[in-house]
């Protein structure tokens, strides 16, 4: 087999060098459209990183990074902030609660002495009520004597007018020059008529 040497082309540059011969610009640039073309068709290689853009990209990347870190500590302290002075309200609160409760003894001692007074009340309540009762009892009876009193003396007035005028007309009888007659009143001295 034959071996075939291959010669290393020389870059056509895309800018001609003034040390270059005038007949060495139409050959390069005949080379250079050949260039381009077969560039047109090769993979273009990545240009080499720049370390100075790269850092600057990092170095933003870790600004919004710290922002953002920033941002979620002062949410999480006043969070946590938050949290100790409600539980510290919730403590004061229970312990004002515990001491304003009442225990089982005091609502005993409470339910006895409403029971006593409900007694004592009860039992002055009926003493007054005797009393009242037995004061009543007797203003009937007074009232009751009253009435027969007199129910009696009517009944004395009746029998002494009749009895008087029966007397006065039997005898006639006159007191002081005057005429008594029964059922009429005497007239009054020094009286006009």
């Amino acid at each position: 087999m034959a071996t075939r040497k291959t010669t290393a082309k020389p870059r056509p540059s895309a800018k001609a060098t003034p040390k270059q011969a005038p007949a060495t610009k139409a050959a390069a640039a005949k080379t250079s459209a050949a260039a381009t073309r077969s560039a047109a068709s090769k993979p273009k290689a990545k240009p080499a990183p720049n370390m100075a853009e790269r850092m600057e990209g990092l170095q933003g990347w870790m600004a919004e990074i710290e922002r953002k870190q920033e941002r979620m500590t002062r949410f999480g302290t006043a969070a946590a902030i938050l949290a100790v002075l409600l539980a510290g309200g919730a403590l004061a609160l229970g312990v004002i609660n515990q001491q304003n409760t009442s225990s089982k003894d005091d609502v005993d001692e409470l339910t006895s002495q409403v029971n006593e007074l409900g007694a004592s009340l009860k039992s002055d309540t009926e003493e007054q009520l005797k009393t009242i009762g037995g004061r009543i009892d007797a203003v009937e009876q007074q009232l009751k004597t009253i009435q027969q009193t007199q129910t009696t003396q009517t009944q004395e007035i009746a029998t002494l007018k009749s009895q008087s005028a029966t007397a006065g007309a039997a005898k006639g009888a006159t007191a002081d020059g005057l005429d008594i007659q029964p059922g009429v009143s005497p007239p009054v001295p020094d009286a006009t008529p």
